[in-house]
């Protein structure tokens, strides 16, 4: 029969050998050790058979995950003032994104477990439900990043004796971000869709590669203008501007005329006038639509128009995201100098920042957005 539990040693502070027990749970698991306060080996024998007797087999076992998890990265929690008391700088919106990883995905797939018997094979099988479930390695690797520093924390505080290892996903095979084809493209924005707002960010990130953010932070009046002053973006994790891009460089892209149309319309139907968010909310103006409403729509739009599921899309890696990827691919193509690409989607290296574009030296890509997408009369 196997022993429920076995002993080894660790020295304390003071270099004194200390009886440590690892007990097994009832799938005979081996759960983390934990210190029996005994320095003679029957006497920590005797700890461990009496803390088998009472339901006491590990360190504060009747912490659950969530009990730790549920706001450990409120701003006024211990977490915080702890890692301020080490010096740390810990931003708002840090502890906002880390929080929502949290209650998103750590707390529904294990905050119900103890903390003392999570294992390193559960780590694993929540890593394989992540990727099952399509995220990108890298933010796999952030979520497992606050998982870690949960039960770094509990070991610390001394919830649990030694934290188990979290191994962060590798990232050298990282996938391919896939693009519509021109064609594909073309047909997409041939019919309007269900909801102009979907339909008009989508149509303008595929001719201006601006990013979600970016497109959520324009008001009416931002494309007023033959171009588009790009300097802010909206952070949904805030729920508030944000007055730079992600690059910090502000930039200009040239406005189409083939998107005005859907601009103009969009305009006539916004109710907060020259001021309010371009893709606006109908339940009021302290935000744009809902983060996901240009994403739905063209997850949508795809399956309908274009006959592609989710499955399909999945395995081509197309998100809203992909339409920097096809403006930035389409200008390549069409022998765009690679500074102004750069300089149009905001990816500038120092170097070639120093090389900048005005307003008058974008004819050239003008005309070739207006060839991007030849949207026809409905």
């Amino acid at each position: 029969m196997t022993k429920p539990f076995y002993l080894y040693t660790r020295k304390n502070t003071k270099g004194k050998k200390i009886y440590y027990v690892k007990f097994r749970d009832r799938h005979g698991r081996i759960l983390h050790g934990v210190s029996s306060g005994q320095t003679s080996k029957a006497r920590a024998e005797s700890w461990a058979i009496e803390q088998i007797r009472t339901g006491r087999t590990g360190k504060n076992t009747r912490i659950r995950l969530e009990d730790l998890a549920k706001n450990f990265y409120a701003l006024d929690g211990a977490w915080v003032n702890y890692k301020k008391s080490k010096g740390k700088i810990v931003t708002e919106r840090s502890c906002k994104e880390n929080q929502t990883k949290v209650d998103m995905h750590i707390i529904p797939f294990m905050g119900h477990m103890k903390i003392s018997t999570i294992t390193r094979a559960d780590i694993a099988d929540l890593r394989a439900d992540l990727y099952k479930k399509g995220y990108s390695g890298s933010t796999i690797n952030k979520i497992l990043s606050t998982l870690k520093a949960i039960l770094d924390y509990a070991a610390e505080r001394g919830i649990i004796d030694i934290a188990p290892t979290v191994e962060r996903v590798s990232l050298t095979d990282k996938i391919h971000r896939g693009i519509l084809t021109p064609n594909e493209t073309n047909a997409l924005f041939a019919h309007k869709w269900e909801d102009i707002r979907a339909y008009t960010a989508n149509l303008l990130a595929a001719v201006t590669g601006l990013r979600a953010g970016e497109l959520m932070a324009l008001t009416c009046k931002d494309v007023e203008n033959p171009f588009i002053e790009v300097s802010k973006s909206f952070d949904w994790t805030t729920r508030k501007i944000k007055n730079s891009t992600k690059t910090g460089k502000d930039r200009i892209v040239p406005l189409p005329l083939m998107v005005k149309p859907a601009l103009t319309e969009l305009v006539s139907l916004n109710p907060y006038g020259r001021e309010g968010f371009l893709f606006f909310s109908l339940r009021d103006n302290s935000t744009p639509v809902d983060r996901n409403n240009a994403t739905r729509g063209l997850y949508k739009a795809m399956e309908t128009t274009l006959g592609i599921t989710e499955a399909e899309r999945k395995t081509r890696n197309i998100t809203f995201h992909s339409w920097r990827h096809f403006f930035n691919s389409y200008l390549i193509n069409q022998q765009v100098p690679l500074q102004k690409v750069q300089q149009l989607t905001g990816h500038s290296t120092v170097e070639m920042s120093e090389h900048y574009y005005h307003v008058d030296d974008m004819e050239d890509v003008r005309k070739i957005q207006e060839q991007i997408i030849e949207l026809k009369p409905n």
